[in-house]
């Protein structure tokens, strides 16, 4: 009897020590309140500010994107101008759905469940595990 009264004892005072740093943003979800929001059925959602012109982004295509990505408290950890083939395994799977949708000169916002973003890595000190991401995305070129 002492010995589980002493493996249990050691069981809950362990479970103190786990880390639970990113145990808030497990639970953070991304509302879909905002106006004319759109959703795939992969849980990728989307808002058009601008639809763009000509031909759908597609596997294969080569563009030139400027983005700006933030976490839900509006934390913005990274933005710039990125050159890149579509194409599965080059950025995380919301962005390779989400240029799917767009045409050049599209400016879409893109809210991207963590399953879709990094799921349980943390790229960066800046992007906790686990985190739903919001990117402000515009194709500026788009070739075949």
């Amino acid at each position: 009897m002492k010995t589980i009264l002493f493996t249990l004892s050691c069981a809950v005072a362990l479970s103190g020590c786990l880390n639970t740093a990113t145990a808030p943003q497990n639970t953070q979800s991304i509302e879909t309140k905002q106006q004319n929001m759109k959703i795939t059925p992969s849980g990728l959602q989307y808002q058009i500010h601008r639809e763009g012109v000509g031909a759908t982004a597609k596997f294969g295509d080569k563009l030139k994107v400027r983005y700006t990505g933030k976490l839900l408290n509006g934390k913005v950890f990274d933005s710039g101008v990125f050159d890149l083939t579509l194409q599965d395994g080059v950025v995380i799977e919301g962005w390779t759905e989400g240029l799917q949708l767009m045409k050049q000169g599209g400016q879409y916002t893109l809210f991207v469940p963590a399953d879709l973003a990094y799921g349980e890595m943390s790229p960066t000190p800046d992007i906790p595990a686990n985190s739903p991401l919001i990117f402000e995305m515009e194709i500026l070129e788009l070739s075949r």
